[in-house]
């Protein structure tokens, strides 16, 4: 299969990003994919294709991912992928909010394109915005943090608050804390589909 014009762009800027800016921050490469250690998390640079590219023409977004094997194994009784930047759970932001617009961002790419001049947009776009972003996400102490404040996670509903809040409060060694938000969860569940996953959660980190 002929591989699309967006997917050997992505190649290019990727592998550009890493070694003009981001592999000195600590990132590391999978893929065209990016992503760094942060205590016990793990920034991500998502690139996403859109599913309608062809070999003449496409366009593509950037995903920012803040996930730690706590959060992705306890919620989904999986590892948390090698690549943790493909994780996508729990904090996924797209880049274009913290662009100007403060609107959904895609990038366009022909045969026309100038790859290099592109790339260097990326790189300010990364530089200026994805890694403040990641700033404000050390570890899960300041996931944490920010949910006992309600002040709540970019890309979590607010049904999946209180069990993010939960599975870091077990983990970061306050059971009782924990026990009192998968409570709140199930009050707020009520009697919906959506009360298997808070009863399942609750049993994994044995506050049920």
């Amino acid at each position: 299969m002929t591989k699309s014009l967006t997917t050997s762009a992505l190649s290019a800027i990727s592998k550009y990003a890493y070694a003009e800016s981001l592999k000195s921050l600590g990132f590391k490469r999978n893929g065209n994919h990016l992503f760094r250690p942060s205590e016990d998390l793990f920034h991500g640079i998502h690139f996403q294709a859109s599913q309608w590219g062809s070999s003449e023409e496409g366009k593509f977004t950037i995903n920012l991912v803040v996930t730690s094997s706590l959060l992705y194994e306890t919620w989904t009784g999986k590892p948390l992928p090698r690549n943790p930047a493909s994780a996508l759970f729990p904090i996924q932001q797209r880049i274009g909010s913290f662009m100007p617009e403060h609107k959904d961002h895609w990038w366009a790419v022909s045969c026309t394109t100038d790859i290099a001049v592109l790339a260097c947009e990326i790189v300010h776009a990364l530089t200026a915005y994805a890694l403040p972003f990641f700033t404000e996400y050390p570890d899960n102490a300041a996931l944490l943090g920010r949910l006992r404040q309600n002040k709540g996670l970019p890309g979590l509903t607010s049904a999946q608050c209180p069990l993010i809040h939960a599975i870091l409060a077990k983990g970061l060694g306050c059971p009782e804390e924990a026990g009192a938000q998968i409570q709140l969860a199930l009050a707020d569940a009520g009697e919906f589909p959506f009360k298997t996953t808070v009863v399942r959660l609750g049993h994994r980190i044995g506050t049920l």
